[in-house]
């Protein structure tokens, strides 16, 4: 019979090393016993006599009379792993050996009942009150009913996390509709600024009397995800530019919104920049490489975009700035449409060809100085690079800075912005530090 409880004993450990996820270990065992010539192989412990099961499962349903079981049984976890030579016991026993002939083929070990095999612990149920409260991010970015909810949502996205830049929305639901009438309200020049150049009919309103060193920001990739446009519309003050995405759709909408809210509007001109392809605009990217007709046909789809608009912002750092003739091609088109170039190349006027053309053409053009989040999208970071742009207000008169409608961005400019006045710094819409020498426009 020792062979039969070792068996028992074989069987019991196979299954609690399946339940305890020791499925490695257990095929290294069995392997181990399959090499080994006295080992009893996987094909025999399908083979296991039918009493040696019904014993098993008897056992385990049995209720606790008192009685010990049998000393096979009982004892069957106590036997060492030392594996008898059972062909020779059952060669050497008529009765074994027609016993295995008859059960062989009918019992198996899947056929085990479940419930007599060892069961892992279930685990605890959840603690409904303990749970922590999981936020409705659904409805986070669902329109606002009314201008008090819109601001309810631009506040709460600008309390939110920081957010690495690579984590912009993936979905693009509508802005807050309006209505065609005032769609066509906003999106038409005031009836005292018809005569002006197009880029001042749209322009936002200075402040009137303010003394100072200027500074004028301007919130760039606006209209791809709802949630953090409509904090930059909301939470922002009139002053800060916005420039929205060519992307952005319904692009009209949130340029209609941002006027409503008094800010002047420009549109992103996607450009190759330096570091394409790891960092790609979109589809419509005026690329270095393409044909003077290709980039002129992306350049005018893009303008046809958005009507109430002040003018273009650059892609930062742009390999287009390199080349004089692109550069040219570009601007004249911009000068044609009575708009502004706001150059955010990051180079020296010398070794920018948008620079030097600009003057020549007399476009009503700016430089940013300062990319606030451009290179790293943290508080440290941000808090170093809007103090510089304060800096360099104060050296120049007037400093120019862009960003981005990170969650941390909008989180650092509230209260720098709520302060400047406090520092002895004006803010100011773009249009009002353009370089033109035409007044009149």
């Amino acid at each position: 019979m020792a062979w039969l409880a070792f068996y028992v004993w074989q069987e019991r450990q196979s299954l609690e090393e399946l339940i305890a996820a020791e499925e490695a270990a257990s095929q290294a065992a069995l392997a181990e016993l399959q090499s080994d010539g006295n080992g009893a192989s996987t094909e025999n412990l399908s083979e296991a006599p039918a009493e040696i099961l019904t014993q098993d499962q008897t056992a385990a349903e049995a209720p606790d009379s008192g009685e010990a079981p049998s000393e096979t049984i009982a004892d069957a976890d106590e036997v060492p792993p030392v594996i008898p030579d059972q062909e020779n016991e059952v060669a050497g026993d008529p009765a074994a050996e027609a016993a295995a002939a008859e059960t062989s083929e009918e019992v198996t070990v899947a056929e085990v009942a479940p419930e007599a095999l060892p069961q892992a612990p279930s685990a605890p149920p959840l603690d409904a009150e303990a749970a922590p409260a999981v936020p409705d991010v659904a409805d986070a970015d669902a329109p606002p009913s009314s201008e008090a909810g819109a601001r309810e949502v631009a506040e709460a996205a600008v309390a939110g996390d920081e957010a690495a830049p690579e984590a912009a929305e993936e979905e693009r639901p509508a802005p807050p509709d309006l209505s065609p009438a005032a769609l066509a309200r906003l999106l038409a020049p005031p009836p005292d600024r018809a005569a002006l150049a197009r880029w001042r009919q749209f322009a936002a309103s200075a402040p009137e009397a303010a003394s100072g060193p200027k500074v004028a920001l301007v919130m760039m990739a606006l209209g791809l995800g709802v949630t953090t446009s409509q904090a930059a519309i909301e939470t922002l003050p009139p002053q800060v530019s916005l420039a929205f995405s060519p992307y952005a759709e319904p692009l009209e909408q949130w340029i209609a919104l941002a006027r409503a809210r008094g800010h002047e509007a420009l549109l992103d001109l996607p450009m190759e920049p330096k570091d394409f392809p790891d960092r790609d605009p979109g589809h419509e990217t005026l690329m270095s490489d393409a044909s003077e007709a290709e980039i002129l046909r992306r350049l005018e789809a893009i303008l046809g975009r958005g009507s109430a608009i002040v003018g273009l912002a650059a892609t930062p750092k742009t390999r287009l700035a390199e080349s004089e003739p692109l550069a040219r091609k570009i601007l004249e088109t911009v000068k044609a449409r009575d708009l502004a170039y706001l150059d955010n190349g990051g180079t020296q006027p010398g070794e920018n060809a948008f620079a030097s053309l600009a003057t020549r053409l007399n476009l009503a053009y700016a430089r940013s100085d300062v990319d606030v989040d451009g290179l790293q999208a943290s508080r440290l970071a941000i808090d170093a690079q809007l103090a510089e742009l304060e800096q360099r207000a104060r050296e120049n008169g007037q400093a120019i800075g862009i960003a981005r409608p990170f969650p941390v961005t909008l989180e650092r400019l509230r209260p720098w912005l709520e302060g400047l006045a406090g520092r002895g710094l004006v803010l100011v819409p773009l249009t009002s530090l353009l370089a033109t020498e035409d007044p009149a426009g």
